[in-house]
């Protein structure tokens, strides 16, 4: 996989993120420290565009530092630095919920 100072130039899937459920996504590019836990990653089927694989990825994030809607750069150290689309979508027990869909 690709060291986290560099973007990963692939096709994302499903099974990219599976493996880290429970890991910690910075927020790059002055986040502050801010980290995202990545808390479930779900195939939704097959997505409009090219009959790719549809996808949900829902993260957790400290409830006293809400995010807007909008692109953010995450680095994982794994995985590197991903540029993703989140939408808050309410609060659980561990602070405000971000999803992000990938079709």
């Amino acid at each position: 996989m690709a060291p986290a100072t560099q973007q990963m130039c692939v096709e994302l899937t499903v099974e990219h993120f599976s493996p880290h459920i429970g890991q910690h996504f910075a927020l790059g590019s002055g986040g502050q420290g801010l980290t995202l836990e990545l808390s479930s990653a779900q195939a939704l089927g097959v997505g409009p565009a090219h009959g790719r694989r549809s996808f949900a990825l829902l993260f957790n994030g400290d409830a006293s530092a809400p995010l807007a809607q909008g692109t953010y750069p995450l680095v994982h150290p794994e995985l590197g630095v991903l540029d993703i689309f989140l939408v808050p979508v309410g609060s659980g027990p561990h602070g405000r919920l971000y999803e992000a869909i990938f079709n």
